[in-house]
């Protein structure tokens, strides 16, 4: 590789990352999307998959706050806080090829505090959200029972 030559991720590389935390997310959401069909009652109200899949964990999971679902909760809220200043509060990216720390975005949270992302550090996150997806799978809930109005 000539001596000039960029040899550290750039922008591009930087979008890809977040990128990748965007469609494992979806890919999340999917299979908690997947739980609601299966048992959130009819005409359960719309908003955010997340907020109504921990809504109906107490229908489909009793025991839901304990041991290793408790875990996997915060877990998602965990992973849900950085993707939710990832792709609602980046206030500046930075993609210096010529720099080993040059792959970056600086994102605000809620209270308005930021918080520096490097390119490793969304790449953990993508990883991550793939880790909870593939646990979420696993885990074994009430029997599938039809949605009913009653509950």
């Amino acid at each position: 590789m000539p001596q000039d030559e960029a040899k550290y991720p750039n922008l591009h590389d930087l979008a890809a990352s977040i990128g990748k935390v965007q469609i494992y997310w979806s890919f999340l959401e999917t299979e908690m999307r997947t739980l609601l069909a299966k048992y959130a009652p009819p005409g359960a109200s719309r908003g955010p998959v997340v907020a109504r899949w921990r809504k109906i964990l107490p229908i489909i999971k009793p025991d839901a706050l304990d041991g290793t679902l408790s875990k996997l909760i915060a877990d998602i809220d965990k992973a849900a806080f950085k993707r939710n200043i990832l792709v609602h509060g980046i206030q500046t990216a930075s993609g210096d090829p010529w720099r080993s720390d040059g792959a970056f975005v600086v994102c605000a949270d809620p209270q308005d505090l930021h918080h520096t992302l490097r390119i490793g550090d969304i790449l953990d996150l993508a990883d991550e959200i793939d880790r909870i997806r593939l646990l979420l799978k696993k885990v074994e809930f009430a029997p599938e029972q039809p949605p009913s109005s009653s509950r």
